[in-house]
């Protein structure tokens, strides 16, 4: 199954360099999203290299096909949609496996980087087959990556230095390699961060939801960091909800 779940990824990350920077035609999902010709080219590839599998699929653009397995694969095509469409070249394919709720396996593809991240539940994370780990840094060197809606507060009360890199998975697999060192987000859906939860927990980080409560798949946000840098972070954003509430 890693063998299937690499070969795929590394195939759909080709397919959409063909797409990026060139002419596609793209379209309004809801208010505030888009989705792209190559979105949707791309999950339908992913999804017909895995269906032989057995196992259910959830999916960005084309939802769920259930399969009657314990098991249940989690696809996003392009993660990091908008900056796909305006050329800049931080977006990633990613593709989890969870079984019964649980994350198995997942990995995040960044195809302009060439940087395949991946990680099995109780084997470690590795960049390109190579083992990474999270890493601590000194609070004037640390680097958060966040949801827009916290970059402000985050650098003006605990001067984190923050960025907001508009590709969750991207942000996730960053923290899971010591690039930087944490990341709070908002607003997600399961495929978003399936992979890239496996893949922090794996380089030696935390993974909660931002109230600090155990991660679980159903969770919309997520506080990822370094094992020092999470109880700082988990107090600051609990104080903020307090104060707001």
């Amino acid at each position: 199954m890693k063998q299937l779940l690499l070969d795929t990824i590394k195939e759909a990350g080709a397919l959409s360099l063909k797409y990026f920077r060139k002419e596609y035609t793209t379209s309004r999902k809801g208010s505030q999203d888009i989705v792209t010709e190559a979105d949707t080219a791309i999950e339908t590839f992913i999804r017909k290299k895995l269906e032989p599998t057995g196992y259910n699929i959830l999916g960005e653009e084309e939802g769920f096909a259930q399969a009657d397995s314990n098991y249940t694969w989690y696809i996003d095509p392009i993660d990091g949609t908008r900056n796909f469409n305006r050329g800049i070249a931080l977006y990633s394919i990613t593709i989890a496996l969870a079984k019964q709720g649980e994350i198995i396996m997942g990995a995040i593809y960044d195809p302009v980087a060439d940087e395949l991240f991946f990680a099995e539940k109780g084997k470690g994370a590795t960049l390109n087959g190579q083992k990474i780990y999270v890493r601590h840094a000194e609070p004037h060197e640390t680097i958060f990556t966040c949801s827009a809606s916290y970059a402000k507060q985050l650098r003006k009360d605990l001067f984190l230095l923050t960025r907001v890199l508009g590709s969750a998975a991207i942000e996730l697999a960053y923290v899971a390699c010591g690039r930087s060192q944490g990341c709070a987000l908002r607003n997600l859906k399961p495929w978003d961060f399936a992979a890239g939860a496996l893949l922090i927990k794996e380089a030696g980080g935390n993974v909660t939801d931002i109230h600090g409560d155990s991660f679980n798949l159903d969770d919309d946000t997520i506080l990822a960091t370094t094992k020092e840098l999470h109880p700082v972070l988990f107090d600051y954003l609990n104080k903020k909800t307090r104060n707001k509430d």
